[in-house]
Formats: C-alpha cells, sequence, structure tokens
C-alpha cells in the first residue's frame, strides 16, 4: 500500500541523511584534516572517498534545469520528492474512492426506485391481465 510505501521512503530518507546530510559531510572532511596532520610523512594512510581538492564540475545536463525547480538536486531532495508523490497518490486515491462511494449509493438509490415502480407497473398490468381475462370469461359465456 502508499502509506507502507512511504514509511519505507521516510526509513531510506532517515539512513541517507547519515551518509548525505551536510553535518556528517563536514565531520568526515574535519576528521580526515585531523588524519592528515596526526600521519604527516606517512605515504600508506588509510583510504579515504572524501574529495580533498575540488575539481572543476562537468557542465550540467540540459535537462538539469528541470530538476533544479524541483528542489532535487541532491539524493535527499530527490528522496522527498518521492515522498511528496507518494502522498499526492493517497490523497488523489483517498478522494478518488470517495467520490466512488458517493455515485455507488447513488446508483443503488437509483436502482430501488427503479425496482419499486417496475414491481407497481408489473402488479397494475397483472391486474389489468386478469380483469380482461374475466371479461373474455364473460363474453365467452353469454355466447354459448
Amino acid at each position: 500500500s502508499n502509506a507502507a510505501a512511504k514509511e519505507l521512503i521516510l526509513l531510506a530518507k532517515k539512513r541517507l541523511e547519515k551518509t548525505y546530510g551536510k553535518k556528517s559531510l563536514l565531520q568526515a572532511t574535519s576528521q580526515q584534516q585531523d588524519g592528515d596532520a596526526d600521519d604527516a610523512g606517512d605515504d600508506f594512510a588509510s583510504p579515504s572517498f572524501v574529495q580533498l581538492h575540488k575539481a572543476a564540475p562537468p557542465p550540467p545536463p540540459k535537462t538539469g534545469d528541470a530538476y533544479k525547480q524541483q528542489g532535487s538536486s541532491s539524493v535527499l531532495g530527490m528522496i522527498d520528492i518521492l515522498i511528496h508523490d507518494v502522498e499526492r497518490e493517497m490523497m488523489v486515491a483517498e478522494r478518488e474512492e470517495k467520490d466512488s462511494q458517493k455515485e455507488y449509493q447513488k446508483t443503488m438509490a437509483d436502482s430501488a426506485d427503479k425496482r419499486a415502480v417496475d414491481a407497481k407497473a408489473l402488479s397494475d398490468k397483472q391486474g389489468a391481465k386478469a380483469d380482461m381475462e374475466g371479461n373474455l370469461e364473460e363474453k365467452k359465456a353469454e355466447e354459448k
């Protein structure tokens, strides 16, 4: 269901915030700098995935403007968009369910009214038929 999907996305976001959050990146950078000061002259330091020197970023793709307008400039931004989409789908589904329920109730009420009208018409026609058959029997009896 959408509620379970939303909970799963929120859980993933919390875990990604540990990795991609600004505080964790700043902490990793400061720890790396502290470690460099301690290991001065050591060529075999532990490997790190923190980028120390900024290289010129590549030019953005041509469709990058559309994504920037939505606020998805990062992994966490994209997760927020997913959460927003799931919430919107849940609201649309809820609204459609309410509309469908109202339509169903209206159809059932209309059907009940039609059945009542049809039942009355049927009983009226059966009564008229019985009267006609009675008249026919009387006429046949008079002719004999």
